[in-house]
């Protein structure tokens, strides 16, 4: 595929697919990462929409596999399991030249950001309710639509392939490679149920409205494996911020997670890893240095303390907070409403899967 997509040429792709639009202007969204392009638009009556290309074959498929999640999301935002919406494709359909387009309504709300949410405890509050609701989905919301599903066993065993493939790019500061080996050989530390799984979360993922969550975005890393992998960029905001919101998530998921903030916690740490390697894959020797810049300040700041407590030494998750404190936050007994509905996919969807599937 031609990844040659100028603004226009994707809003001519969008009135192809899409018999009766008007466009009279072209507007935000637009990017083109070399996998998928999108550009935002306007018609006759005001309305925005957003129009999707995918760039490779790969591309391709995922995107399908994401339409199917996208309404799978929308319905259960329908039927009152998500507090957040999420946009139904219009118009999914190929053009000439074996060209996908992807037609969606663009969401309302604007990009959530730190200085949001440090501002608002609600709007901090109503993400992690948002992310907690995705996780509580079951597991057939992924399973459904084809997009990767990992064991708990399988996301630890990934991420020692992950820490391996680092070592073999550049010199991993020692007391950092024996804090994450040491954590991701402890097979205790990795006994919780796979759920739905964003996998590419911000403050900027989250569209806001009033100081409430509208929408969530770009869904293209979705997966089911270990929740603690969308709560890592959270341990990155001031300590008030992201105490408010490990607590409100997890008052809010209905099992409670003995090792969410540890795990969490080596999610946040192994991002760098995953900079590194990214740095080595487009060949970018700042990126590189930015990155081993990076891991000699986390080295420097942790010292040869463990990741888990009690292995040598306690470590918390959070900055200056004591055992008492962490157990609060992430208690390990949770006051669970017996009579809350059990989310079962098929309450969902109202549909046979096998017989409606596309």
């Amino acid at each position: 595929m031609s990844n040659e997509f100028s603004p226009l040429v994707l809003a001519a792709h969008a009135t192809a697919a899409l018999p009766g639009l008007e466009i009279v202007g072209l507007t935000e969204p637009y990017d083109n990462d070399g996998s998928m392009a999108r550009q935002g638009i306007v018609d006759a009556q005001g309305k925005h929409w957003v129009v999707c290309t995918p760039l490779t074959d790969q591309a391709g498929a995922d995107m399908q596999a994401q339409v199917t999640l996208l309404r799978i999301l929308h319905r259960s935002f329908e039927k009152g399991f998500l507090p957040f919406d999420a946009p139904v494709p219009v118009a999914n359909k190929r053009g000439g030249g074996d060209i996908r387009v992807l037609v969606h309504p663009e969401m309302r709300g604007t990009p959530g950001s730190w200085e949001q949410m440090d501002a608002s405890s609600m709007l901090t509050g109503s993400m992690a309710k948002a992310i907690a609701a995705l996780h509580d989905l079951p597991a057939e919301a992924i399973e459904f639509t084809g997009l990767p599903v990992y064991t708990a066993e399988e996301v630890r065993e990934r991420l020692l392939f992950l820490l391996d493939e680092a070592v073999n790019v550049a010199l991993i500061p020692p007391n950092l490679y024996d804090r994450w080996d040491d954590a991701l050989r402890d097979e205790s530390l990795f006994r919780f149920e796979p759920t739905p799984v964003h996998g590419d979360l911000g403050p900027d993922s989250f569209l806001c409205s009033a100081d409430t969550v509208s929408s969530v975005s770009a869904f293209a890393s979705a997966h089911l494996g270990d929740p603690a992998e969308d709560l890592g960029w959270i341990l990155s905001g001031s300590k008030e911020t992201r105490d408010h919101f490990l607590r409100v998530y997890q008052d809010s998921r209905k099992d409670p997670d003995l090792h969410l903030a540890i795990r969490a916690q080596l999610w946040a740490e192994l991002a760098l890893l995953r900079w590194l390697l990214h740095g080595k894959r487009i060949e970018d020797n700042e990126v590189i240095e930015d990155a081993k810049a990076m891991l000699a300040d986390l080295a420097s700041e942790v010292g040869d303390d463990p990741l888990i407590p009690g292995h040598t030494s306690s470590n918390e998750v959070f900055e200056e907070a004591d055992l008492d404190e962490v157990n609060r936050v992430l208690p390990v007994e949770l006051d669970v409403d017996p009579n809350a509905p059990t989310v079962n996919l098929g309450q969902v969807l109202n549909l046979d899967f096998r017989r409606n599937s596309e």
